[in-house]
């Protein structure tokens, strides 16, 4: 088979395929040789290949610099619904397409060198040299195959920013009964006070199971968030002051004993009557009962002048034993629970309890998310920091503080605000209820329903044959519990209406945030470098074989396959003249 003939590498002639010094097509081809093969010329040579590579890098570096400025920030809004995505795509598409030039020409440079080596076959450019072609299908696939791993170099993660023109609000009561809102200022005495009542029935119908919902916040984002705030409320306090009973055996017309549990001072008592013509049954013999009394009755008849100017600790008689002497002035109604349970022995059948409602300081963790607020109390507190006597026409008053003493409080113990609650809260003293025996009496009136209630909730989930030690605790458990459902009732409406009394949160809106994940950017960089160390490759390679940079010009491949043709017409010529 001919085989191409190549000059030999000169100082003028470039290398090509054989070691024989004969030009390819004699001296008609002299635009074959070459200039001098030095640095300057190969930089030359290879510029537009140079320059497409520092394109390249030139939009690696622009990627990195369009995802390092929104990395951490909100994803950006742009028109026609464009992402970020679609940016980086387009300027990695257009890194990618960068680089076939670049590899396609070196590796057509490639297959010249690969003559320069020895004497081939020049069909191998077709031939043989094909498998070369593989390389820059393989690059190029590579591309293809890497680029949806690019996009993955974006990801966005949802988080809350804050907002400052969104609503973050919780309702509080800065003073009380001062900062009520209302639309009559002549009406405010009637609105507390039937207000307060109101609540306080209300709250009184529920079951000792049920509790009242506190105020919720108001937030007009997806979330908000509130520190601890303080209001001024409505707590409840309670003390066993069963040892102040005295206990009175009255012996009646059937032959048995009624009993007569009363506390001193007329506080409070309990008239127990045995039901006539029942022998059979211990518990229905010796019946559950309870009575509710408020001792005010007929101090509330006093003059109110009068009323207001006692000093608030001794408006109040009371007989528990309080470990903080706050309470007592706080206070604004005051009830005794007498009740029996079903113990034969009159010395251990009664029970008594001391109820105070007082003004206290709440202490509230809020928060909203996901359309649901949650309002929880972590903290009550009965600390007055400052007490203010009666002057002339001026109410007593006192600065109540929270737990922590860095919040203040007025109260103004006007009558209003601390008696007209216990005036309408009388509770009858003929009420009574044997519940547990299947009957019930009460006092007429709103008065006496309520303390019906009350009554039913204190012997709750009990039953006829309960043991005593179990009626002790449930029943002191029940009247715990029912009673700071009141005062959770009278509570809600305190904070309601003060309607400038705001605490204020922090309220968040959904940010949608381009988090940049560069470990993904080594792909494209690593085909572009693999570009860059190819191109350089075949750039040595040639400079060494002392090649003139031909490429992929048509020319030389015109100018080898006119060279072995006049080649095979010589040999044919003197093959013919031999």
């Amino acid at each position: 088979m001919l085989k191409a003939q190549t000059p030999q590498p000169s100082a003028r002639q470039p290398k090509f395929a054989s070691d024989s010094r004969t030009p390819l097509a004699g001296k008609d081809d002299e635009i074959l040789l070459s200039p001098i093969l030095d640095a300057t010329y190969y930089t030359k040579a290879w510029a537009p290949e140079i320059i497409w590579c520092f394109l390249t890098i030139g939009v690696l570096i622009a990627i990195v610099a369009v995802l390092r400025h929104f990395d951490g920030k909100p994803m950006p809004q742009w028109p026609m619904d464009l992402t970020l995505n679609t940016l980086l795509a387009f300027l990695a598409t257009i890194c990618r397409s960068m680089t076939i030039i670049p590899l396609a020409e070196a590796i057509s440079q490639l297959k010249w060198n690969w003559f320069a080596n020895c004497e081939r076959p020049l069909n191998d450019i077709t031939g043989r040299f094909f498998y070369f072609t593989w390389v820059a299908a393989i690059v190029f696939l590579s591309g293809l195959i890497t680029s949806f791993v690019t996009q993955s170099a974006i990801s966005y993660q949802s988080t809350f920013a804050v907002t400052e023109k969104a609503v973050a609000s919780a309702p509080i009561l800065r003073s009380y009964p001062d900062s009520f809102t209302v639309d009559d200022p002549s009406q405010k005495e009637y609105y507390i006070s039937y207000g307060m009542t109101r609540s306080s029935f209300q709250a009184g119908t529920y079951t000792v199971n049920e509790s009242w919902p506190l105020p919720q916040p108001t937030c007009s984002e997806i979330r908000c968030e509130w520190p601890q705030y303080n209001s001024l409320g409505m707590c409840a306090s309670i003390s066993n002051v069963t040892d102040r009973l005295n206990v009175t055996e009255i012996p009646n017309e059937g032959g048995k004993s009624d009993y007569n549990a009363s506390l001193p001072g007329d506080l409070g008592y309990l008239y127990w009557k045995a039901l006539p013509g029942v022998t059979s049954n211990l518990q229905a013999e010796f019946p559950i009962q309870l009575n509710i009394t408020s001792p005010l009755s007929a101090r509330v008849r006093l003059p109110i002048a009068e009323e207001i100017k006692r000093p608030l600790k001794d408006r109040w008689n009371s007989l528990g034993e309080w470990n903080n002497d706050d309470l007592l002035p706080a206070t604004i109604s005051q009830a005794f629970f007498i009740f029996s349970n079903g113990n034969s022995d009159p010395s251990r059948k009664f029970r008594a309890v001391e109820l105070l409602w007082h003004v206290c300081v709440h202490t509230y963790e809020s928060s909203f998310a996901n359309g649901t607020a949650s309002t929880n109390t972590t903290a009550h507190t009965v600390k007055i920091n400052e007490m203010r006597p009666s002057q002339g026409s001026q109410y007593a008053s006192f600065l109540m503080t929270n737990e922590h003493g860095n919040s203040t409080f007025n109260v103004t113990a006007n009558y209003f605000a601390f008696h007209t609650l216990q005036a309408n809260l009388i509770f009858q003293p003929s009420y009574s209820t044997y519940i547990l025996t299947g009957g019930s009496s009460s006092g007429g009136g709103v008065a006496g329903m309520y303390g019906h209630n009350l009554g039913l909730n204190v012997f709750s989930s009990l039953q006829s044959g309960s043991p005593d030690e179990e009626i002790d605790e449930k029943s002191w458990k029940n009247i715990d519990k029912m009673t700071n459902t009141v005062a959770d009732g009278m509570t809600a409406f305190m904070r309601n209406g003060d309607k400038e009394g705001k605490a204020t949160g922090v309220a968040y809106k959904s940010e949608t945030y381009v988090r940049i994940r560069w470990e993904w950017l080594t792909f494209l960089a690593a085909q572009i470098c693999l570009t860059i160390l190819f191109l350089v490759a075949v750039i040595v390679q040639t400079a060494k074989l002392d090649m003139e940079v031909v490429k992929s010009s048509n020319m030389a491949e015109l100018f080898a396959f006119h060279a072995t043709d006049s080649k095979d017409d010589s040999a044919a010529a003197s093959y013919d003249q031999g």
